[in-house]
């Protein structure tokens, strides 16, 4: 990883060499070969951050630039984004070399640290450094160490109203710079303008007291400042003093403010994780209710469903029995009607048979041998009747076998009643369509007992016919009975195969008629039987599904109680929840109106504290009006005092003046007396002697 960071680093560097190069051909001048030579010689200085980023620093410090280098290298850093530190001290560019080089770094957005110290800028480059205050918000270093930037306070203007418009500086370096006064002034109202400045060094300057007291009001406005380095600016120590009390509440202040910002930041983080959570918790609930609210839906319209499923079909099979107990009752109809028909059909045979009796005792009166073929004709037909009349009597054994079967079934189908509740479709469609062969066939042996009847009917009307024919004409016949008697034997055997092969198709039919109803009653009462096994089936399925649906019910009554249960206890928590919300509500009001109250107790105490102060500069002030005035007759008694100082001097120099003279006389005296003396004792003449003078 460290040998990329160090790849990219090269690449970046070799960049802005080319880029260098490049302005410089530009331009028309050779590049110098120190520059070349430290751009070349290494990488800029990588110093690993905390965060993980790496810082590069541009290093051209106690290097001579000239002019152009500076141009070159202001439009190289215009469009930089790799460098974040440029170190340019002791390199005496003076103003046009920082107004080149100014003049590119305005536009750039990495740089956060920039050193000029020690390179003799004065007013101009004060005017070139304000309009990079100005116009740059990246910066947040600034070393402007031992300039003469304060020498103009016209030229000083434009750098304070820099500083005054930045937004991103935070360390300002202004030692020996010459700065006065007037100069410090302008820098304090700049200040108070200023909200992100918070150290700035003013050591080594000519501010003095008036300048001292500027600073010191411009802290009353100006709250971010909270290292003011004043030390040899011939400022008294008391103002000094109270500008580092200032910036000490300053600093105290904005590290209350942060304290107080992390713990309202922490608070409310807390309450935001505390109410997500509750919100998580109180959407996961509601999620599960709701989801236990459509699960109980679901259920009770299943179940709903299902009853009106069963409903529909308890319903269809009581429309079918319904159906089924109308044709039964059609049924018994119909053989009632049947049996009504063979009652008849018995007495229109007594009544045939009586007749064919009456016909035959006159023609047994009338002709023996026709009696007799009439005897043995009536012995067969009533053999015959017989036969019908037992094939008749079998059906209606039959018939009230099927009865009895059709008693016993709709028994069966009473029972039934209460358990089965609908049958199926089929069952219907089964129905009718044995419905309408059974009446098919009931037409069918309607329609064959009606030939049968007719035929008959045709019969004994023939006979009648031939029987009054043969009364009518009995002399003819007698007379021509010998003739005719082969004749009527003919007619006799036509009319007797006649009779026997509509007897044997009769047969034939009714057997075909009984084997078809016994075929379709067995397969009736198969179909039966297996649609009551069905049933039987169906109806212990139902009562499976029923037990089920019971069992389904219980146990969806189960989870409702266990639901409810459930939801109660949820309400509870949620109650519980809110409580606690509610507590810790209260407690993050209770710590931050503490917190507040303490904000406000300290904010009181600052204002007790500002009060103070301003009540200790109002008795400074009063202290300094005092000292002025106490100054002011000091000064006056001591220019008094100086003043006979002065004459005593001169007093004293006039006198030693006297006393020097009185000496210088009295040592003339003195070498007169001597000299006197000696000239006496030697016996020489005398000298006239000099009179003293008078004092």
């Amino acid at each position: 990883m460290y040998h990329q960071v160090i790849d990219v680093c090269e690449v970046m560097e070799s960049a802005f060499r080319d880029k260098f190069l490049q302005i410089c051909k530009e331009n028309h001048f050779q590049p110098q070969e120190s520059i070349l030579g430290q751009l070349d010689g290494s990488l800029g200085d990588i110093k690993g951050s905390k965060s993980g980023h790496t810082a590069t620093t541009l290093d051209l410090s106690t290097s001579s630039l000239s002019a152009g280098t500076c141009e070159a290298l202001g439009k190289a850093l215009a469009t930089d984004h790799y460098y974040t530190e440029f170190k340019l001290s002791d390199c005496m560019i003076g103003d046009e070399g920082a107004k080149a080089l100014i003049q590119g770094l305005v536009s750039n957005t990495t740089i956060r640290s920039l050193d000029l110290k020690g390179n003799n800028l004065r007013g101009a480059g004060a005017e070139v450094v304000g309009r990079l205050l100005r116009h740059n918000h990246a910066l947040k270093q600034l070393s402007l160490e031992w300039n003469s930037l304060g020498l103009d306070s016209s030229s000083f203007t434009p750098l304070a109203e820099g500083i005054a418009a930045n937004t991103s500086l935070q360390e300002l370096d202004l030692r020996s710079n010459q700065i006065h006064q007037d100069s410090a002034s302008q820098l304090a109202k700049a200040l108070c303008r200023n909200s992100t400045l918070d150290t700035l060094d003013l050591r080594w300057n000519t501010i003095g007291l008036v300048g001292g007291r500027a600073l010191m009001n411009c802290l009353q406005h100006n709250k971010s400042l909270q290292k003011l380095h004043l030390a040899g600016n011939n400022i008294p120590q008391d103002i000094i003093n109270a500008i580092d009390a200032s910036c000490k509440n300053n600093s105290d202040r904005l590290n209350l403010s942060t304290t107080h910002q992390t713990r309202e930041q922490l608070l409310s983080r807390d309450i935001r994780q505390v109410k997500q959570q509750r919100k998580l918790e109180v959407t996961d609930l509601m999620r599960r209710i709701h989801q236990q609210g459509e699960d109980i839906g679901r259920n009770e319209k299943n179940f709903i469903h299902r009853i009106r499923q069963l409903q529909e079909a308890l319903e269809e099979r009581k429309s079918a029995f319904n159906a089924i107990s109308a044709q039964l009752k059609s049924r018994e109809a119909e053989l009632e009607l049947e049996q009504q028909q063979c009652s008849e059909y018995k007495d229109d045979l007594e009544q045939t048979k009586q007749e064919q009796s009456m016909l035959m005792k006159h023609s047994n009166e009338e002709m023996h041998h026709i009696k007799q073929v009439k005897i043995e004709s009536e012995s067969r037909l009533a053999r015959e009747i017989t036969e019908l009349k037992d094939k008749n009597f079998t059906l209606e054994g039959r018939s009230l076998d099927l009865e009895q079967k059709n008693g016993r079934l709709q028994e069966q189908v009473y029972e039934l009643k209460e358990e089965l509740t609908a049958t199926q479709a089929e069952v219907k469609l089964q129905a009718t369509q044995a419905q309408e062969r059974l009446q098919k066939e009931r037409h069918k042996h309607q329609d064959a007992q009606r030939e049968q009847s007719q035929q008959h009917a045709s019969a004994l009307a023939r006979l009648q016919s031939t029987n009054e024919e043969t009364e009518q004409n009995y002399k003819e016949r007698i007379q021509r009975q010998e003739e005719h008697r082969r004749d009527v034997e003919e007619e006799l055997r036509k009319v007797k195969g006649q009779q026997l092969a509509e007897q044997v198709s009769f047969e034939e039919q009714l057997m075909l008629a009984k084997q078809k109803v016994k075929e379709e009653e067995q397969q009736r009462s198969h179909q039966l039987e297996d649609r009551l096994r069905m049933v039987q089936l169906s109806k212990d399925e139902l009562h499976q599904q029923y037990s089920q649906q019971g069992h389904q019910i219980t146990e969806n009554q189960a989870r409702l109680t266990n639901a409810n249960m459930e939801i109660e206890t949820l309400k509870r928590k949620l109650q519980e929840l809110a409580q606690e919300l509610a507590g810790k509500n209260s407690e993050t009001e209770a710590t931050v109106n503490q917190v507040e109250e303490r904000y406000k107790r300290q904010i009181g105490q600052l204002k007790g504290q500002v009060q103070e102060t301003d009540q200790l500069k109002d008795k400074y002030s009063r202290l300094e009006q005092q000292m002025t005035e106490q100054t002011r007759h000091h000064q006056s008694e001591l220019s008094r005092k100086d003043g006979e100082i002065l004459s005593l001097q001169d007093q004293v120099r006039r006198l030693d003046f006297e006393m020097a003279q009185v000496r210088d006389e009295e040592a003339q005296r003195a070498n007169a007396l001597q000299a006197a003396i000696s000239t006496y004792v030697q016996g020489t003449p005398r000298s006239p002697m000099v009179t003293p003078r008078k004092l």
